[in-house]
Parts: C-alpha cells; structure tokens; sequence
C-alpha cells in the first residue's frame, strides 16, 4: 500500500521541540482529526512515540487538507493552552521537588534529635 500523497497531507505547523510537537498531536488527535509527524530534515514520516526517536528538530505537523483552514483557526490556541499545561506540570513537578526536600531534611533533623536524645538518658 502506498502513502498518500503529500499534497493531501499540507504543513499545519513547524517546531523545534519534541516536547511540543507530540503536545501538539495529542490535542489534535483528541479532536479526532488525522495529523502525522514528519522530520523536516529527513522529510521521512515518524511516530511521535517512538521512545528511540532523537529529539533534534524541526519536525512538521501534518493535517488532511480538509480539515487544514479548521484546525489553522485554532492552532494558536492548541499551542498557548499545552505551554500552560507544560509550564503547570513543570511548576507542580519543581514544587513537588522542594517539598521531598524538605521532607527529607526534617526525618534527618528529627533522626539527630532522637539520637542525641538517646545518647543523653544513657
């Protein structure tokens, strides 16, 4: 079977970012619309999930021409909401750090307490 041909497949988007690109492709395939991936280097077609896949962009989002002017109309708004959902999960994942931290600290503070305390009734 033969893919289809590229014109029938219109650039939709270009990033440099991995991170961003397969974001980007979730929320279209969420809306049930085809989108694909290509490497802009290579130009060959890639699985956005391929845990092998090297993170060096650009890489091109690819829609069905019929569905282009649609998803063009909301591609700014696709894009502004992932890098608020990526810089909350970032912010949650930073916080999350600092609290284990501090976590870790006040088991030790209260490891040397019970120590000295047990050091001092002997």
């Amino acid at each position: 079977m033969h893919p289809p041909p590229a014109e029938s497949w219109p650039e939709l988007h270009r990033c440099e970012s991995l991170r961003e690109a397969r974001s980007i492709i979730t929320s279209i395939a969420a809306m049930e619309f085809e989108v694909r991936l290509r490497d802009a280097a290579s130009n060959r077609l890639i699985e956005p999930d391929d845990p092998e896949l090297e993170a060096a962009g650009p890489f091109v989002i690819e829609v069905r021409r019929q569905h282009l002017e649609d998803l063009s109309d909301v591609l700014d708004q696709i894009v502004d909401e992932q890098q608020e959902f990526d810089r909350f999960v970032d912010d949650w994942h930073s916080i999350t750090d600092r609290r284990l931290v501090l976590l870790f600290i006040l088991a030790a503070c209260v490891i040397v307490l019970l120590a000295i305390l047990t050091v001092l009734e002997l």
